[in-house]
Parts: C-alpha cells; structure tokens; sequence
C-alpha cells in the first residue's frame, strides 16, 4: 500500500510532550471503541530486553482505512520501510505486517466498551509468520484493571489499565509457557500509550522474553 500524506480533518491533536494529564476521568461510565480516522497517527518508541543491553527503536502506525469493522494501517520502522497491518475497529489485530504475522482469527484483547472490573477470555492461533515455520496456539484472560497516571515520553496521561494473562503453546516445535501483556489505554488518544509484553517457561517472576513500547508522539482528529 502506498504511503498517503496526513490530512488534517478538523481539528487535529498534536503531542509531542505535554506536562499535564490527558485522557478521561476515573467515573464508572464504559470507554466505547474509538473514531478512527484515515490519517491518524502514533509514534512509539520500543524497548526489547535481551540478556545485555536493552535495544531501543521506533516504529510508526498510520492509518490508511477505515472501514465499517476494520482498520488498516502503514507502520513504519526506523528502517523506512513499510509495512501494512491489518485490524478491527477495536485494534484487535489480524495480521501484523511488521513480522508478517497471520491469525485465523482477531486477537480480541481490548473489549469494548472497556469498563472497569470487566473480564472476557480470548483465543487464537497465529497460522503464518514471514519467513518461519513458527506456528503458535495461545489464550488469555483479559482483565479492565482501573485509571492509572502513567508517564511516557509523550506526557503524563490517565489511563486505562488492560491485562491479558495467558498461555501459549507452539505447534512448529511442541513447547508451552505463559504470557502476561498490559496495555494503558487512553481514549482521547484512540490507542494505548504504553504497553508491555513478557512471556517464559517457568514462574512469571522468571520472563524469558520481555518488550514494549511507549508514546512518543501522535495526532488524531
């Protein structure tokens, strides 16, 4: 998909550092799924945790359609190169273009309308990856934990904790562990500014793997 300019329709949001909390108020009213508009952009920065040093990089997600139940964007990394991804209307991914991943089904871990205390279980099976034979079968318990202030390099915002704690199982080579993912959502930025990702083999205290990234940037309408 070719790469389109921003359009600005209406009135645009821009951050790029703020010093004052952004987002809703703690009241018990559900969050519904956001407005996303052809144009709106996200720019985060990711951290991936190996035995050494932390290796830091960027991507970028615009979004190039929207349709009645779909959105896809253009992410690009610190690479310049594009790729395209495939989602719900409530960022519940189908295919990621970035590692070329393919589910047989949305992986539906933000639930909307989002309310506090609400739990939902989720399922999927990623059944492609670009250039892997990897094939993996997970499940989740999604839990809408409550309002946090929580600071990224964009801002401070007030957001909506979201966890997923679950396991996964790979098909290609016959190995299991568990997953734990958090997400921050914020609805006046229609995206969650911050989220992490750990997985392992034994206690959760131990991840074998551990990812995220946080919002440096973005513009809405």
């Amino acid at each position: 998909m070719p790469a389109a300019l921003l359009r600005t329709i209406g009135i645009a949001v821009t951050l790029v550092f703020a010093s004052a909390a952004f987002g809703a108020d703690d009241s018990d009213a559900p969050v519904p799924k956001p407005e996303v508009k052809v144009g709106d952009h996200w720019k985060y920065r990711r951290t991936d945790y190996p035995t050494n040093l932390p290796r830091i990089t960027t991507f970028e997600v615009r979004v190039a359609f929207v349709g009645p139940d779909e959105i896809l964007t253009v992410d690009t990394g610190g690479s310049g190169k594009e790729n395209d991804s495939h989602w719900t209307s409530e960022w519940s991914a189908i295919s990621l273009g970035g590692s070329g991943s393919v589910f047989d089904k949305p992986i539906r871990l933000l639930n909307f309308p989002l309310k506090v205390g609400a739990i939902h279980k989720t399922a999927w099976e990623m059944v492609a990856r670009r250039d892997s034979p990897m094939r993996v079968k997970s499940e989740a318990t999604v839990k809408v934990v409550g309002w946090e202030d929580v600071v990224v390099p964009a801002g401070k915002f007030r957001a909506l904790k979201v966890e997923a704690i679950g396991t996964y199982q790979r098909l290609d080579i016959r190995f299991s562990g568990w997953t734990r993912q958090e997400f921050w959502y914020v609805p006046v930025v229609k995206r969650w500014v911050k989220y992490t990702y750990e997985d392992g083999t034994r206690g959760p205290s131990t991840p074998s793997t551990k990812d995220g990234h946080e919002l440096v940037e973005f513009r809405v309408q």
